[in-house]
């Protein structure tokens, strides 16, 4: 901002941009500068900048070369005055499917827009030189000034394509200020053509390049894939598919990470981006675009075998130990390397300076609220699972001791449990073998071709935990839908012989029989002290159980999602069927602080972010509600919208008049209060 004597980084007329502290390789901030600038004297800005550090970002100053014992951030800032006379304009991120044997691998095409000024909304999209039908996802889409945003377009396909082609699209967009603008703008995508996979022999499919798939998630998204080598042999029968979570800052277009996975016969192998190089700890939207993932390849190959079998390194690997532990019966074996056990272990707050001003009773709350994000809490899903932590004994970036204490946890759970540890001798956190080893790569290979793990149909005894429901799975059949206290007391679930059931603070629990559709005789289970008949239900479906009035009953399934609401932390609103809609007030500052919201999340986590007016919002309630999260900023008094909403779901959280927010009646508007529920 412009310099002044007044002014400094406290000051409140000093507005703070995101950085892209990450190197993700963003899109730069558009920052507006003011109309009234002089043209005949020269005019100083001044520019504040904060920068943590962070030894996932910059490392230990002590595992590197120099030695040194003071931490150093090495930062890069780069200014220039943006002159063009052009609006809007096609950025290079795409998201493109390859062509193999003709078809694209996906139906989903990502386009890239940036508004270098006005807001824009696309009215159209049409291929200038194919017959292919492409249609607007999200319609009507719209990208505000300054904002970056990905256009998802849906493919229809009819007809094989056999000549090279690059796809031309006219892109007409129009926008409204004092008069209505019109324009069209272009977009050339280049695709990659490859022959059908079936006339490929095995040693043609070794060395082929990772396929591009496309899918929604909701947005367009892509993910990596390595085919089986028995795909050349006609045989469309396919063992467990592998699923291959990367190490932070490791982009999709890094060839490393694909040769670090050892080609299988039978399997296929996904690798997802998780929204970006970082993505999200592979929790939330980046599990959700790895679900998806998955989800696309098994609509294309229904011949596929169920489960998963789950790798990843560093980062990747705290992800692996996170979706094993959370969805124990999906994915039945894992392989995590140089893996951290959650980042308060990894990177704890220690020396956090909030911890000299927090309450100790709101810390309490504050450490059972986070609890759910924590693996070494959840070690016990693991003992019915097959699991090789593999983690170089050198290792100077994540200590070998998060590979040990993981191991050791998991055996004082059930000390019959089958996981070890693989600990590499005079080797650090990346090697090149980690998984192409003789002795892993056949570790991987047999853990994808026997299916499942005979324990997962067989009676057995363990104890399920879980914190948020929303974000986990089953194990033995067993799922908790929803609990009794939200998000500060652990719900628990322990079975004995498969059958006996005593629970913890549990309100909604399911069961599906683990040979469900097999035609097994049904079964009855005995859930705290009261005995349940089963009769056929659980062989076609899941059975839904409601405690009430310290008893159990059965309840109808179409009603299970009225039995749970939606509860856990506040990121889950991230999780969105659709994008995430941010609605603004009339006051220019929400605008602003949305578009910086919206940088940072498109730029972190690749999530597609909607900015719309309060007057816009309230016309299209309806629709909103069933679009996917919304969002609302609004400064000194509410938005009609918000109102709308609280007074169509009634509760105890209220906004008054002047924008302060009441609960039970009590009214809070202190600076820098915020209310959770």
């Amino acid at each position: 901002m412009p310099r002044s004597e007044d002014i400094g980084p406290e000051s409140d007329g000093v507005i703070w941009y995101p950085g892209d502290i990450y190197a993700l390789g963003g899109s730069p901030h558009l920052i507006p500068l003011p109309s009234n600038l002089s043209v005949s004297s020269p005019i100083i800005y001044d520019i504040f900048i904060s920068v943590d550090y962070e030894i996932r970002l910059f490392g230990d100053p002590h595992a590197y070369p120099a030695k040194s014992d003071v931490p150093v951030s090495f930062v890069d800032v780069s200014v220039s005055l943006e002159q063009s006379e052009v609006t809007l304009v096609v950025d290079e991120n795409h998201v493109v499917p390859d062509l193999v044997g003709g078809w694209m691998l996906g139906n989903a095409l990502g386009v890239e827009l940036k508004s270098m000024r006005g807001d824009w909304t696309v009215d159209g999209v049409k291929c200038t030189n194919c017959d292919i039908k492409i249609s607007i996802v999200d319609s009507p889409f719209s990208v505000v000034a300054g904002q970056t945003r990905r256009l998802s377009l849906m493919i229809d396909q009819s007809k094989p394509i056999f000549t090279p082609l690059s796809i031309e699209l006219a892109i007409k967009a129009s926008r409204s200020d004092s008069v209505r603008v019109h324009t069209t703008v272009s977009a050339s995508i280049d695709l990659r053509h490859l022959p059908a996979l079936e006339s490929m022999t095995p040693a043609d499919l070794a060395t082929i390049q990772p396929l591009k798939q496309t899918y929604f998630a909701p947005h367009a998204s892509r993910c990596l894939l390595l085919p089986p080598l028995s795909v050349g042999s006609g045989s469309k029968n396919y063992t467990t598919p592998i699923v291959a979570l990367h190490g932070a800052g490791v982009t999709l277009d890094n060839p490393f990470w694909p040769a670090a996975i050892p080609r299988q016969n039978g399997s296929w192998v996904v690798i997802p981006s998780g929204g970006s190089s970082w993505g999200y700890d592979w929790r939330g939207p980046s599990l959700q675009d790895t679900l998806a993932a998955v989800s696309a390849l098994r609509a294309r190959e229904p011949r596929i075998a169920p489960g998963l079998v789950v790798i990843g390194h560093s980062n990747g690997g705290q992800g692996t130990f996170h979706i094993a532990s959370r969805y124990p019966d999906l994915v039945h074996s894992c392989i995590p390397a140089a893996a951290y056990q959650s980042a308060p272990l990894y990177v704890p707050e220690t020396y956090s300076h909030g911890r000299y001003w927090l309450d100790p009773a709101l810390d309490s709350i504050l450490k059972a609220s986070t609890a759910g994000g924590d693996n070494e809490r959840f070690f016990g899903n693991l003992v019915r699972s097959r699991v090789r932590v593999v983690h170089g004994g050198d290792d100077g970036n994540v200590p070998v001791w998060h590979g040990r204490a993981a191991v050791q946890a998991v055996k004082q759970r059930d000390h019959t449990a089958d996981i070890e540890l693989i600990e590499v001798p005079q080797k650090d956190h990346w090697f090149y073998d980690v998984f192409t080893h003789p002795q892993r790569a056949q570790i991987l290979a047999d853990f994808a071709s026997s299916q499942e793990n005979d324990n997962f149909l067989l009676p057995s005894s363990f104890t399920l935990s879980v914190l948020w429901p929303r974000e986990s799975g089953s194990m033995g059949g067993y799922r908790v839908l929803d609990t009794k206290v939200h998000g500060r007391l652990f719900a628990r679930a322990h079975v004995v012989n498969g059958t006996i059931v005593t629970t913890t603070n549990v309100r909604v629990l399911s069961y599906r029989h683990p040979r469900a559709g097999t035609g097994v005789l049904p079964i009855a289970i005995t859930l705290d002290a009261q005995h349940v008949q089963l009769d056929h239900d659980a062989l076609h479906g899941p059975v839904i159980f409601l405690n009430k009035d310290g008893g159990w009953e059965k309840v109808h399934p179409s009603v299970s999602d009225e039995l749970t609401p939606r509860s856990g932390p506040i990121s889950q609103i991230l999780v969105s069927e659709g994008p995430l809609t941010i609605v603004v007030s009339d006051d220019p500052r929400t605008l602003g602080a949305a578009r910086r919201l919206a940088w940072a999340l498109y730029t972190y986590l690749g999530l597609d972010i909607v900015i719309t007016p309060d007057r816009r919002a309230v016309n299209e309630m309806s629709s909103l509600h069933h679009v996917g999260s919304v969002v609302v900023l609004s400064a000194r008094s509410p938005t009609r919208y918000g109102q709308a909403v609280l007074h169509d779901s009634p509760s105890e959280f209220k906004i008054s008049r002047d924008g302060s927010f009441m609960v039970q009646g009590k009214e809070f508007k202190e600076t820098g209060t915020g209310k959770s529920s």
